[in-house]
């Protein structure tokens, strides 16, 4: 939970924090009183705990009854708690009983620290020279720990600036390195070199000592000049400014420095105003940012100028005014009534997406199916059919695809799930730790698991999807299945469910897939939309249906056969495949179809061919 959901919530029960940290205070029209706001007795200080409008601000007033300015409820933690804003935030989260459900994989092996021994002073060296020319001057460099660095082997460059990236704790990530004179079609020569490999894993914004524990917000650009060009234009400490690592291309950065994020009430974005090509990149990245960061508390920027360092060199006197252009951010705000050509870029990214020529992500390329981001998908079928299974085969090659999966599944134990799927991984079931060790490597930020506590509602769950979705940029979830959150018999409770998990697909653009049993039919008979078990509701609220189901009269063939009198349906499938797919909504094309499917026990996965061969994510020398 970020500071600015903290505080919403800490508005919510103001009253039962006026009495922990006002024992002595007493409510009279409306207000909390004490004396000041460290808690000395008195009738000086006033906490709104009443009006709307105020709640949760205290006043300070004086002998003649004026007041001055509010100070809000993270003030009255500090002053009381002797404590500084970051030890506030958890404090008050201790105090909450705020806990995070989802389980984080295993940590990682961390990076070993880089040699700084070759940088060199930027102290009139070219490359101090080739930023003033930039505008930015030379104390802002030494703020920033700008450095030179010659070693760099370069057709074109032989002086580079470097850029240092350290954690929020302090620990040296990666060091950017950036050519200053212009390759001969005038863009940068730049290199980026990090620990141990290309790795984004070892992503984290520029600058983040400028950051302290009483820091309540930041501002974030695009690249590490206009970091230093913006808080030149600043020109106040007291509001750090930092920059993304590599490019709106790498979001990993989010990952990395979550935790940190997390402490401030607003985050202000300067990215690029690309208004001269065909896509935005840098308002859509800024989008993108809100979306995982929130979209209460973060602010883009956009200026007639690229960005800004443009603004520094070339923008006007009155253009400069820093408290201006603060005011004029704005928000992502979703909403209600919009015109036609509002964000019609996002409609033709659409379209142009559409028009590609692209191979198929499904794990089936055969099939004309896949799970889209903003759709919700319901798994149906009899128990024991292999609907988990399915699950389970499609998102590891989701995870394979680049896609992260949440997997909620609230009857298989979380042990014996993660051995399923190993066994997909390798092809087969593991042999020992060694093996266990490389699926959890491979895995690692690309699967986690929900822990469910029984006493949490459906809908606190979608409230925990939608922190997966935003800390780790969750794009897969699966739910399995759906009358563990609602009974069968609740319908008008399975009709919100459906509704309101379609609509977090949609809000964040994500893709679940649910699971819902079916009614009891014969063997032979394949489930469709309208033998979804429950109420009808769910059934047209979900924009994909997706029948798995298993053979088993192939499975039990003595079962069946009654020789000559033999039904043909009945030879059919004694004689057909292991299973069959069945798509009986899709509502993005309107492709139904049934996709025949065979079985491999060894891999626990199904395939479109009669000979299947699973090829396992992870190689184990001499398995094949």
């Amino acid at each position: 939970m970020d500071s600015s959901e903290l505080k919403k919530l800490c508005v919510d029960k103001i009253e039962q924090i006026c009495v922990h940290l006002y024992p002595n205070g007493k409510e009279r029209n409306g207000n909390w009183w004490i004396g000041d706001i460290q808690g000395s007795a008195g009738n000086s200080f006033g906490i709104c705990i009443k009006d709307n409008r105020n709640k949760g601000l205290g006043y300070e007033f004086n002998a003649s009854g004026g007041s001055r300015s509010g100070h809000d409820i993270f003030d009255m933690w500090m002053a009381v708690k002797g404590c500084s804003f970051k030890e506030a935030l958890s404090q008050i989260h201790q105090y909450l009983g705020i806990v995070e459900e989802i389980q984080r994989p295993l940590p990682v092996r961390k990076p070993t620290p880089f040699d700084l021994r070759h940088l060199l002073s930027s102290k009139k060296s070219p490359v101090q020279k080739y930023l003033e020319d930039r505008g930015i001057n030379a104390d802002t460099q030494r703020k920033y720990k700008v450095a030179a660095c010659n070693r760099r082997q370069s057709e074109y460059n032989e002086h580079f600036i470097a850029y240092q990236h350290e954690t929020p704790d302090g620990e040296k990530l990666l060091l950017k390195y950036k050519g200053i004179r212009r390759l001969p079609d005038g863009k940068q020569e730049t290199g980026v070199h990090k620990i141990e490999n290309d790795d984004p894993m070892w992503s984290t914004l520029f600058g983040w000592w400028l950051v302290n524990d009483d820091t309540r917000e930041i501002v974030i650009t695009e690249g590490q000049e206009d970091a230093m060009a913006c808080s030149q234009i600043v020109g106040d400490d007291r509001l750090p400014v930092l920059s993304l690592p590599m490019g709106v291309a790498n979001m990993d950065w989010i990952d990395r420095d979550w935790t940190t994020l997390q402490h401030f009430e607003r985050i202000t974005l300067w990215f690029d105003n690309d208004t001269d090509k065909d896509q935005n990149h840098g308002q859509i990245a800024a989008k993108k940012v809100a979306q995982r960061l929130g979209l209460n508390r973060v602010y883009t920027i956009t200026t007639k100028h690229k960005d800004a360092n443009d603004l520094l060199l070339n923008g006007e006197p009155e253009e400069l005014e820093w408290h201006d252009i603060y005011k004029s951010a704005t928000r992502f705000d979703l909403e209600e009534i919009t015109e036609f050509g509002r964000n019609l870029e996002e409609s033709i990214i659409l379209i142009e997406e559409w028009n590609k020529e692209k191979p198929s992500k499904f794990v089936f390329p055969s099939a004309k199916f896949e799970y889209r981001n903003g759709e919700t998908t319901a798994i149906v079928g009899s128990p024991g059919h292999g609907k988990s299974q399915f699950l389970y085969q499609s998102h590891v090659h989701e995870m394979k695809m680049g896609e992260r999966v949440l997997i909620a599944s609230l009857e298989i134990p979380m042990k014996k799930m993660r051995i399923e799927l190993a066994r997909i991984m390798l092809g087969r079931y593991p042999k020992n730790k060694e093996e266990m060790y490389l699926c959890a490597e491979w895995a690692q930020e690309k699967v986690w698991f929900y822990n469910k506590p029984d006493k949490k509602g459906w809908k606190e769950v979608i409230k925990d999807f939608e922190y997966g979705t935003k800390r780790y940029g969750i794009s897969r979830f699966i739910v399995d299945s759906m009358h563990f959150l609602v009974r069968k018999e609740q319908y008008e409770e399975q009709d919100e469910f459906s509704d309101r998990f379609c609509n977090f697909d949609r809000d964040n653009d994500v893709h679940t897939a649910i699971v819902a049993h079916s009614r009891k039919l014969s063997e032979e008979l394949i489930p469709n939309m309208s033998d979804l078990e429950g109420s009808g509701g769910p059934a047209k609220a979900f924009d994909n249906i997706v029948t798995v189901w298993r053979n088993n009269i192939k499975n039990h063939p003595d079962d069946y056969d009654s020789g000559d009198r033999t039904g043909p349906k009945i030879k059919r499938l004694l004689e057909g495949p292991d299973g069959i797919m069945r798509i009986s909504k899709q509502r993005a094309t309107g492709d139904l179809f049934d996709e025949n499917l065979w079985f491999d026990k060894i891999s626990g996965t199904f395939h479109t061919d009669f000979t299947p061969r699973w090829t396992p994510v992870i190689a184990i020398e001499n398995d094949f």
